[in-house]
């Protein structure tokens, strides 16, 4: 990694993201995993709309809510809070219209693209003022936040890299907020699936794009929970959103031909079950996520939709085998019968027969484990990532 001697020129970092710690969610992690290694070679800002994700511009939760203050994180890092004011409060009322379902069904990216107006109305003043003495303003936000952020920096002339994680054809693909990716000194992106799909999306854009992963730290705490969990057990890890695929997984399980534990962890409402095999824990917080990661026999998120999937990597850093769908990009950091067992989109007899596989072969998936972690020291380790977007940076600041 930069020693702090190579990096005297670049003062001052600006990081942009719609949510930030303590709220949970995958990008949170990785701004703050970033924030974090930044922390004590730049000085480092976090600018957020919200602390909370389910609080967002297009709500009334968010348009009347009391001010928060702005705080430092754990690294001591300043977190600024974008807050309304009365006057902005004002302006971002259409933006309720994206609430609408009928309206939203009939034209969402149009309907996105034209409230922003609003928005930009009640923000970029406040977004370019935060801006204006950064040497490198690095942003993560798939919303209008990204939007706003490119119109001040070009105006300001300040140097902007994008690091939207787009859900495409789902969400962050509108064509205002691919031409606001474009408009960057470059876009880090998470996977070549997202390279792949921007360049069809904006086959005359000229701006670099580079891949390069969330920085997974190896986890340290390991915090034992009050719950007795027989080994080994398989374990889903997350939310309890549709696209993560609980769903498939409880009927696959309930078809396995050994008996072995499911546990369960994650925020949501917990699974109504009568099987005694499964445990579902509910929210955990960060050190009983490690200790369920490191005791685990195999992880199991058969999700159909990410922009990543920090819960394979966190896996593969423990040394685990993996049972997931056989999407993009979730496939470039699960290999096929190398780090774990890909399995077609809705296919529960398939997941089924992945994970019996793994438990009635315990030297096959510790074989898998074993090369998962040397991926992850090789592609995903935290201070091996960073030193790519250090150099990045660095980049942008001797032109």
């Amino acid at each position: 990694m930069n020693n702090k001697s190579s990096v005297k020129t670049l003062k001052k970092v600006c990081l942009i993201t719609d949510f930030y710690w303590p709220s949970i969610g995958g990008v949170e992690q990785w701004v703050r995993t970033i924030a974090s290694n930044l922390s004590g070679y730049y000085n480092v800002t976090i600018v957020t709309h919200a602390l909370n994700s389910g609080i967002s511009p297009f709500g009334l939760n968010f348009i009347l809510r009391k001010k928060i203050k702005n705080y430092k994180d754990e690294a001591g890092n300043q977190v600024i809070v974008l807050n309304t004011s009365g006057i902005a409060r004002l302006f971002l009322l259409p933006l309720i219209a994206w609430k609408l379902p009928f309206v939203k069904r009939l034209f969402p990216q149009k309907l996105f693209d034209n409230l922003y107006i609003f928005y930009k109305a009640a923000f970029y003043g406040k977004i370019s003022s935060l801006i204006v003495d950064f040497n490198i303003v690095h942003c993560f936000s798939t919303g209008y936040a990204a939007i706003c952020t490119t119109d001040a920096c070009m105006r300001l002339s300040v140097p902007l890299i994008h690091s939207p994680p787009v859900h495409f054809s789902k969400w962050g693909d509108t064509r205002l907020l691919l031409e606001s990716y474009s408009k960057a000194k470059m876009i880090l992106c998470l996977s070549e699936s997202f390279k792949s799909n921007f360049r069809k999306n904006m086959p005359n854009s000229t701006v670099p794009v580079y891949t390069v992963p969330v920085p997974i730290p190896f986890p340290e705490n390991l915090k034992n929970l009050e719950i007795h969990i027989p080994s080994p057990f398989i374990l889903f890890l997350g939310k309890r959103e549709k696209n993560k695929g609980l769903q498939l997984l409880l009927p696959a399980f309930e078809k396995i031909s050994r008996p072995v534990s499911l546990v369960i962890a994650g925020p949501g409402k917990k699974i109504p079950s009568g099987n005694p095999w499964v445990i579902d824990t509910g929210t955990v917080d960060e050190e009983g996520k490690n200790w369920l990661v490191a005791h685990c026999g195999i992880l199991c998120v058969p999700s159909s939709d990410e922009s990543f999937g920090i819960v394979y990597a966190e896996a593969m850093a423990r040394g685990k085998p993996i049972v997931a769908l056989d999407i993009s990009p979730v496939n470039e950091i699960v290999i096929n019968n190398v780090t774990g067992l890909l399995t077609p989109p809705g296919n529960i007899d398939m997941l089924r027969d992945s994970l019996d596989t793994m438990i009635n072969n315990p030297e096959k998936a510790g074989k898998m484990g074993e090369n998962g972690y040397k991926r992850y020291c090789e592609f995903l380790e935290e201070k091996i990532v960073m030193e790519k977007i250090m150099l990045h940076y660095d980049s942008i600041i001797k032109k």
